[in-house]
């Protein structure tokens, strides 16, 4: 009955607290942290209340307790359609994977320079996402991270980028607009973007450290004029 009992508690887990319109889980309180979250008890029966210009603070008070914001939980703005922008502080490390996954309207986000990974399918469906600060300190960059951001031009600095995963960039603008020929994001080849000439012979400059899965994938270009890769 115990055990029964602790189950159901879990899988009924709303947010902790709110304050000033954002939503928390405590994540510890030896350490006093906390992530945002969504309202409620699942992202599916969350009312998405989060709207506009959203500012996430580095500390929050509750019950006589200052936390850390150290964190933004899985789906936490997800279907969020009234969010317009929003920035993330510095005291925040960690993004889970679809935390601004279909925000329709979302424009801009800030990221702080703590941040070293875009995850998996963060902002996919954000079809009016047009900016995104990454920084020197972004490794990697998930599967799915920006697909169908229809709208995104501009990405930021992507030299310390050493892993993309496939599709990350797949139908946006930003794709469109790169040149024609073998496409590097930092150290990793996301693909051959365009269409070669027959009997095209592929030599990968030293120093890649990935190649994106569906690099050569028909989606991105014509892979049967390849004739050689180094």
């Amino acid at each position: 009955a115990a055990m029964t009992a602790l189950l159901c508690s879990i899988a009924t887990q709303a947010h902790d607290f709110e304050t000033e319109g954002i939503y928390y889980n405590i994540t510890s309180e030896t350490d006093l942290t906390v992530e945002v979250t969504f309202e409620g008890t699942s992202y599916a029966s969350s009312k998405r209340t989060y709207a506009d210009s959203v500012v996430i603070p580095t500390t929050v008070s509750y019950n006589n307790k200052t936390y850390s914001v150290t964190g933004i939980g899985e789906r936490a703005f997800f279907k969020c359609e009234k969010v317009t922008n929003i920035v993330v502080p510095n005291s925040v490390t960690t993004i889970k994977p679809y935390a601004f996954n279909t925000c329709a309207n979302l424009k801009s986000v800030t990221l702080p320079a703590t941040i070293d990974k875009i995850d998996n399918y963060l902002f996919q469906n954000s079809s009016n996402l047009e900016t995104v600060n990454l920084n020197e300190n972004i490794k990697s960059i998930g599967n799915r991270a920006f697909f169908k951001c229809t709208a995104l031009t501009e990405i930021g600095n992507t030299d310390g980028v050493t892993f993309v995963d496939q599709k990350a960039f797949s139908d946006t603008k930003w794709l469109n607009e790169q040149p024609e020929g073998l496409l590097y994001i930092g150290k990793n080849l996301y693909c051959y973007h365009g269409s070669p000439d027959a009997d095209t012979t592929i030599v990968i400059k030293d120093g890649t450290t990935n190649i994106t899965g569906y690099a050569f994938d028909e989606s991105n270009t014509n892979p049967e004029r390849f004739t050689a890769i180094t």
